[in-house]
């Protein structure tokens, strides 16, 4: 029997080219229709008529049109489905070939699969039953058994590993230990001998007599360790140092000389404390008797830390002369069982200069871990409740005393005692002309005026904006200060306001303030990228201000810069493509990007505003 004739397949472009005939057709009688009106407009004849025919002739031009792009999308539509129809044969395809090899290679590794077990050596069979005699059982299952053995085998390696491990790391913190104090030993011969060569030119010079910074008959002698180094220190340091100060030596000798015969240390104050703290519930049958003791050892605990609290009776009174004649006073004392030296000083006068020397160091935490311990051992309350009655810890004082403090950022630049007394002595009176400075600035400030140097080259233009109002939003003397600023400037018809928020550190300026930016009218898209930008003037390019001025009079600098950025925002706002601005500078760019960025950098070789490299992004 003959086989049907196969079905012609329709091709993409029949529908098309059935079309195109009669498309064809309709233009050249609507070409010969246009040709039969002009005649007949030259023999002045009515072609009513011919124009009717003519527009039924568009109108079935326009039905082919339409006709023809149906006949495409249905092509497209059915190319498409057949598309996805082949592309899901041969994803299925790919699967199954993927398949095939994944099954072909875990068959191929499990006929290539060997065990390991043969080559590990094992022990017997019969020391493993003597270890673990409750298998004997699986003597009849060698598979059950092997199985057990491996086990049995892997924990036993994995124990003698860690203590292999814990031996080896015992062995290498004895070794270095010993050889840390070996080469200490191995240095000292040298280190004595260049101690006598020094010493030698020094004793010539002087006739061969010792220096006594203090006289024999000094209350000095009778002061703890710690104070005597700093009273020693500071002795030698006031006859050659910069800073003037006075140093005096209060309290009752006598009873000093009493307490450094019975002192007791703090290992050993520590250690009785626990001792009693461990002998507590050891025998059952003496807590009846305990119960009756707790009020007593609520006493003895509370007597304990009156000791542990207890100050030296000798104190050392420091009087640092800064500028101005301002005058810094406080007195440092000592705690024997917790081995701190604290500060008291008139919280009004001078608490926040000495709290603010360095940041982080507020005197309100016992210093080392030693006190920490002691203090937990007495049950002691948080060390701020006693701060009004000894004073502040601050690190700074253990420091110059001598004292090993955990270092922090603030202790790195302190390499020595001495030093670290030069450093302190110079941070109080820095701090004392910072805050002095400041007071003057935000005088100033609250008239509205800005006080510059002249000679400052960081600001080349006058300023156009005004300063229009300072006020304080927050104020408070352990904590960081708020202030508000405004400046307004008129471009046209429309007024630019810049509110900034100003937050100023107690630690100024060591932490230079911080500038919260916003404004209001000016173009609208380019107004936060801008408000950004100049954020990042005075909160980031802050360094750039001040590199042959005075730290402490960031603030008015800041705010100065400030003040130019809203001058060059209102001018490069109707001066956009390198025109002559108001403030008589060119810029080379008056936006950039698609934030509308302005110059807020002035360079002082072209004397041209201009953007910098790298701005920082909105976020």
């Amino acid at each position: 029997m003959a086989e049907p004739p196969a079905k012609k397949q329709r091709t993409a472009k029949e529908p098309v080219q059935s079309v195109r005939p009669m498309v064809e057709n309709c233009i050249s009688k609507i070409r010969d229709g246009m040709k039969e009106v002009q005649s007949l407009k030259k023999d002045k004849k009515d072609i009513r008529e011919k124009v009717v025919a003519m527009l039924l002739l568009f109108v079935d031009l326009k039905r082919l049109v339409r006709q023809s792009f149906e006949n495409v999308d249905s092509v497209s539509g059915d190319t498409s489905h057949t598309k996805e129809q082949v592309d899901s044969l041969h994803l299925q395809l790919q699967n199954l070939l993927y398949q095939k090899i994944h099954i072909q290679n875990e068959s191929r590794r499990c006929y290539q699969f060997r065990s390991r077990h043969d080559d590990i050596d094992l022990i017997s069979e019969e020391e493993f039953f003597k270890a673990c005699p409750e298998h004997k059982e699986l003597k009849d299952d060698p598979h059950k058994l092997m199985i057990v053995r491996l086990e049995h085998e892997d924990r036993e390696r994995k124990r003698l590993s860690e203590a292999v491990k814990k031996l080896k790391e015992q062995k290498n913190v004895v070794a270095k230990a010993n050889d840390a104090k070996q080469d200490q030993l191995s240095r000292l011969p040298t280190y004595l001998k260049q101690l006598l060569e020094m010493a030698t030119p020094m004793e010539t010079i002087i006739g061969g007599e010792n220096i006594q910074l203090i006289p024999e008959d000094s209350p000095a002698r009778f002061l703890p360790t710690p104070l005597y180094v700093l009273y020693t220190n500071l002795c030698a340091y006031e006859k050659i140092g910069e800073v003037k100060f006075k140093l005096q030596v209060e309290g009752d000798v006598e009873k000093a000389k009493e307490l450094l015969a019975t002192l007791p240390t703090l290992g050993e104050e520590i250690e009785d404390v626990e001792k009693e703290g461990d002998d507590d519930g050891v025998n059952e049958d003496e807590d009846d008797s305990r119960r009756r003791q707790d009020d007593s050892n609520e006493q003895s605990m509370e007597a304990k830390k009156e000791k542990l609290l207890q100050l030296h009776p000798l104190s050392v009174d420091l009087r640092v002369s800064c500028a101005n004649d301002v005058e810094v006073c406080c007195q440092l004392r000592y705690l024997p069982q917790l081995k701190v030296v604290v500060v008291s000083s008139d919280e009004e006068t001078h608490g926040n200069i000495l709290a603010s020397l360095y940041p982080g160091d507020q005197g309100l935490e016992l210093p080392h871990p030693g006190a920490l311990y002691a203090a937990d051992a007495v049950k002691m309350n948080s060390f701020p409740e006693y701060v009004k009655t000894l004073g502040r810890a601050y690190r700074w004082a253990q420091i110059i005393a001598g004292i090993q403090v955990i270092e922090s950022v603030s202790d790195s630049a302190m390499r020595s005692r001495r030093q670290s007394l030069v450093l302190v002595l110079k941070a109080i009176c820095d701090r004392v002309a910072a805050v002095k400075s400041l007071s003057k600035q935000l005088e100033s400030l609250e008239n509205t005026k800005i006080n510059i140097p002249s000679d400052a080259d960081v600001f080349p233009l006058e300023a156009k904006s005004k300063f229009k109002s300072w006020k304080t939003l927050k104020e408070d003397g352990d904590k960081d200060t708020q202030y508000e600023a405004v400046f307004e400037r008129k471009v046209g018809k429309t007024t630019v306001c810049l509110q900034a928020i100003i937050t100023v550190s107690k630690y100024y300026p060591l932490e230079p303030p911080q500038f919260g930016l916003s404004m209001k009218g000016g173009d609208k898209s380019a107004l936060d990228a801008n408000v950004v930008a100049m954020e990042a003037e005075v909160n980031v390019y802050y360094e750039e201000l001040i590199k042959s001025f005075p730290l402490d009079m960031l603030l008015s600098f800041q705010l100065r810069r400030l003040q130019m950025c809203l001058d060059i925002y209102c001018e490069t706002e109707n001066d956009i493509g390198g025109h002559q601005s108001g403030l008589g500078k060119m810029f080379i760019r008056g936006v950039r990007g698609r934030e509308r960025l302005r110059p807020y950098l002035f360079d002082p070789q072209q004397c041209l505003f201009i953007h910098r490299n790298n701005p920082l992004k909105l976020s």
